[in-house]
């Protein structure tokens, strides 16, 4: 799975985020020569980056911590030269210079995200992976209209699940993983033609929705979440995009769908640390990109990985203990598709 941290690549997902969402005669590929421009604005791009300006000095006014004085140069009209800003021509607009991306990655920078953000609606690019942002997600992101990418990663944001997400109509990559987001997961995030759903390593409850299938994502990641109930069959909606598919330590329960068998894309599957019962779906044996051999968890020749330990799988190794399993009232999966688990949930953590 790719992280798009390179700047050459950064550059080409903006390029590419305002050909595919925004209607125009002349779109205009941008470099990374774009980054800092340290001449006067022309008359187009006044207004916009005066917006910007506005925007990234109330930001400024609310991070707390910046150990290593990255936004030090966050000062003066020309935004396009501060540090993790990178500037783009609009696409509609050539002679107009907007603020296209925001890199803040691994900075450990403290604060929180002002409402006044939402003034950057060129933004298609918003990463602040492994940070100490902290608070909630402001509702003026519904403004950030033309964000592609957006990684919240390994911060302290807290609250239910940010919809405003959901209004986002060109989000193609959504990384909300390490952080207190809790409560249930709206179903409308699987309406979305998300590339890419990381929301692993939060405090989501409650079940995985029955829509899950509706969305086009080629990897999803629910793992070391508090979801209970089985994995829904609309998995086989997924067929056409799956390649990875991350559930481990999320209390799942009952028997795996045999739908899983019809992931023929699939690379990746890993359901270790669950409630899971019941054989496994024959039809995973006939996945072509996916196989299993020797221990689970373990990369196969083909390095493809499949790991199902500590559940109750009959005859398979690294499964809980007999104990643990003998107290599972016994499950038909042919009639019982989402069998319920009467196992405690207080499960030892994988390592």
């Amino acid at each position: 799975m790719a992280l798009y941290s390179n700047l050459s690549i950064l550059f080409l997902l903006i390029s590419a985020t305002f050909s595919n969402h925004i209607a125009a005669k002349n779109r205009h590929r941008t470099t990374t020569n774009h980054h800092h421009h340290h001449g006067i604005p022309k008359n187009a791009t006044i207004h916009r980056l005066k917006q910007a300006y506005t925007a990234l000095q109330a930001w400024k006014r609310v991070i707390y911590s910046d150990p290593f004085n990255f936004t030090s140069n966050w000062h003066g009209l020309n935004v396009c030269s501060y540090n993790g800003i990178y500037c783009a021509p609009h696409p509609n607009d050539t002679t107009a210079l907007v603020i296209a991306g925001i890199d803040l990655n691994h900075r450990d920078i403290a604060g929180f995200l002002p409402e006044e953000l939402g003034l950057l609606s060129d933004l298609a690019l918003l990463h602040l992976n492994s940070n100490r942002f902290c608070g909630i997600i402001p509702q003026t992101f519904s403004n950030l209209t033309l964000l592609f990418e957006l990684d919240l990663s390994n911060n302290r944001f807290v609250g239910k699940f940010p919809s405003v997400i959901l209004s986002l109509p060109s989000l193609h990559y959504l990384d909300i993983r390490f952080n207190e987001f809790e409560g249930q997961l709206p179903h409308q995030l699987f309406d979305k033609s998300l590339d890419a759903i990381f929301l692993n390593n939060n405090r989501f409850t409650s079940v995985i929705p029955q829509n899950l299938g509706s969305s086009s994502a080629s990897v999803v990641v629910f793992a070391n979440n508090r979801f209970s109930g089985c994995l829904p069959p609309s998995i086989a909606k997924f067929a056409n995009t799956l390649e990875e598919l991350l559930l481990i330590n999320t209390s799942l329960s009952g028997c795996l769908p045999i739908e899983l068998g019809f992931l023929y894309k699939l690379k990746v599957l890993d359901v270790s640390f669950n409630q899971i019962v019941g054989p496994i779906p024959y039809g995973l044996t006939g996945l072509s990109k996916l196989e299993e051999e020797g221990v689970c968890g373990n990369l196969t020749s083909k390095g493809i990985v499949f790991d199902d330990r500590k559940n109750c799988l009959p005859e398979k190794k690294f499964q809980r203990s007999k104990k643990e399993c003998d107290a599972e009232k016994p499950v038909d999966c042919f009639e019982n598709v989402c069998g319920k688990s009467t196992m405690s949930s207080h499960f030892s953590s994988p390592p």
